[in-house]
């Protein structure tokens, strides 16, 4: 190898130290920048809906790992409450519950009081009490007391852009207006999307009604951008561990600040 290859060779291996070495410092720069919400759904022993229903044990080892990095766990309205005020959430992360299931009440709770963490938990004000599935308004009123958020997964759990626009306001004003009723002191400020399905109009709504912020299905870093800017389009990390595969949730959570990052800078690698 000639002088001149090996002089070509260094320049480029100093090239690429020093692009890593940026691009190191953007990425630990970009990863303080905001927070994530986490999606669970169920936490129990319950046999329908494997995808939906976590283990309390596997859920407990979530609490751990985030406890272990020294994450602050918090409900949705905290988190962005905090990230419009421009503190910092590079070690907060909101957790949220879909459907009101009363094993959120019968098994994640008592894990949460056991590491200081707080969620947010979106009910469906039709299927509230009404079978040992769903939670009852006694147990919300004691999420409510442990110091959760309670949210609405809309009236009836249809899917909002697929449904007539009769009933928009049925399912996002009635709701929040029916579990402010229910349960005197709650100002419901969050709503979940049901399957994710949501379009223009039904933003508009929400913002009509007083929602601060719905959540989708898009697994992004939530920075003061999207909480200025699209409230109604709050993206939120799917958490689905059936614990089967050791470090799959470290895993997921490294994922996401991952494709965060890439997408953040102009690489768009989708969900």
């Amino acid at each position: 190898m000639n002088r001149k290859i090996k002089q070509y060779l260094g320049i480029g291996f100093c090239v690429l130290a020093a692009l890593g070495i940026y691009v190191k410092q953007d990425y630990d720069k970009f990863c303080k920048s905001g927070g994530f919400v986490l999606e669970y759904h169920g936490v129990g022993f319950e046999p329908w809906g494997k995808e939906l229903v976590m283990k309390p044990e596997v859920f407990e080892s979530h609490l751990k790992h985030l406890q272990s990095l020294g994450y602050t766990m918090v409900t949705v309205k905290e988190l962005m409450s905090d990230i419009r005020q421009g503190k910092d959430v590079s070690k907060k992360i909101a957790l949220s519950f879909d459907d009101g299931y009363k094993n959120n009440h019968d098994y994640a709770l008592p894990l949460m009081k056991k590491y200081n963490a707080k969620g947010t938990f979106h009910v469906i004000n039709n299927r509230i009490g009404v079978s040992e599935m769903y939670m009852n308004e006694a147990e919300i009123k004691n999420m409510l007391a442990a110091g959760m958020e309670i949210g609405s997964h809309t009236f009836s759990h249809n899917p909002l852009g697929d449904i007539d626009k009769i009933y928009y306001d049925w399912e996002t004003g009635v709701s929040k207006y029916d579990l402010e009723k229910r349960f005197p002191g709650l100002i419901v400020e969050t709503m979940a999307y049901p399957n994710g399905s949501y379009n223009a109009e039904i933003k508009a709504k929400l913002q009509h009604f007083g929602y601060k912020q719905a959540l989708t299905g898009s697994l992004y870093l939530v920075d003061k951008s999207m909480a200025d800017k699209n409230p109604m389009e709050t993206a939120r990390v799917i958490i689905e561990d059936d614990g089967t595969k050791p470090g799959r949730f470290p895993w997921l959570i490294q994922r996401a600040y991952k494709k965060s990052y890439l997408r953040a800078r102009g690489i768009d690698v989708g969900d």
